[in-house]
């Protein structure tokens, strides 16, 4: 019996008549797609209160990093040290 190709050797015809490759990889991608959007969206909700609780130390910021940076619409100032 000789193999023709490498779904041919993993799948077998009626499982790539039926469509169920196709299936199993679109519903992979998606779900991955949806899974790393919640973890984001998760993370932000974390991060928001974490970063406000945290004290920053402002020593040691170069001269070039002491511009306004701007997160989610709110100024939050670097100073340096002089």
């Amino acid at each position: 019996m000789r193999r023709s190709s490498l779904s041919g050797a993993l799948f077998t015809p009626e499982q790539l008549a039926n469509g169920f490759v196709t299936s199993v990889v679109l519903l992979v991608g998606l779900g991955t797609l949806i899974h790393s959007m919640l973890d984001y969206s998760i993370s932000i909700l974390i991060w928001k209160p974490v970063s406000l609780a945290v004290p920053r130390s402002h020593e040691g910021v170069s001269a070039s990093k002491s511009k306004a940076l701007t997160y989610s619409g709110e100024c939050v100032r670097a100073f340096t040290v002089s």
